[in-house]
């Protein structure tokens, strides 16, 4: 019986952990998701600032593709500000998708396109900083790699949709609901959304505020997850990939 028992404690003891992890992966990869939102929202709002003060000619200028710096590829112009801002927002985001590659319990293959987003969003935000740093100087992306990055974007989309798969039932909802967020918020998504209430012949006025807000939503939800209790009807609750 002396062996059951300690057994028995070791059991809880390692489910405990497990949970601990567990809340630790989400509640960090919640502030990762805000504070990447929040940065891209501030960014974006840095550059059509003249768009909202109605100054037509400056609006114009924000507008130009040479402006656009989520991929700062050439011709490049910096925004003071607003490069340096959204290469925060990508390195949040980034270090989210890192969180969950080495997360306990993930799934090697997860972990392994987990790992393939963040390494890939942290090479975005390393442009973006030296380009925005530099004032183009350093940091800009070959137009001939373009294509690969933008290959980059598509990853989340498989990242979420494998952590979904492999959640607990009560924490696939949130991936669902990134994966969903993932979609609303994907620059050409936004483009499609954006470009029939403007005039725009390059950057629609507003890019970016759609994708700060779905990931600062996606991170409130998985705030909320973190917060669920540790236990519902005698079983552990343990939201994390298996």
């Amino acid at each position: 019986m002396l062996g059951l028992k300690n057994s028995g404690m070791k059991v809880d003891h390692a489910t405990g952990s497990v949970i601990s992890a567990s809340r630790a992966a989400w509640a960090g990869s919640a502030a990762l998701l805000v504070f990447s939102g929040a940065a891209t929202v501030t960014a974006a709002s840095i550059r059509w600032e003249p768009c909202l003060r109605g100054l037509d000619l400056a609006c114009g200028a924000a507008q130009d593709d040479s402006r656009q710096y989520f991929l700062a590829s050439g011709p490049f112009e910096g925004i003071p500000g607003a490069v340096e801002l959204a290469g925060l927002g990508s390195l949040f985001y980034g270090a989210f998708w890192l969180v969950w590659a080495f997360a306990r319990r993930t799934h090697p293959a997860t972990a392994v396109i987990s790992f393939a987003v963040g390494t890939g969003y942290t090479f975005i935000a390393t442009s973006q900083l030296l380009a925005g740093f530099t004032n183009g100087a350093l940091g800009v992306i070959p137009p001939i790699l373009t294509p690969l990055f933008q290959l980059v974007l598509m990853l989340p989309f498989v990242a979420t949709w494998a952590l979904r798969r492999r959640a607990t039932p009560r924490a696939r909802p949130i991936w669902v609901l990134m994966f969903f967020g993932l979609m609303i918020g994907h620059p050409l998504i936004e483009y499609a959304v954006l470009q029939p209430f403007s005039n725009a012949a390059d950057t629609p006025t507003g890019t970016g505020w759609l994708q700060g807000a779905v990931a600062v939503l996606a991170g409130l939800a998985f705030f909320a997850a973190a917060l669920v209790p540790a236990e519902r009807h005698g079983r552990p609750f343990i939201p994390v990939s298996r």
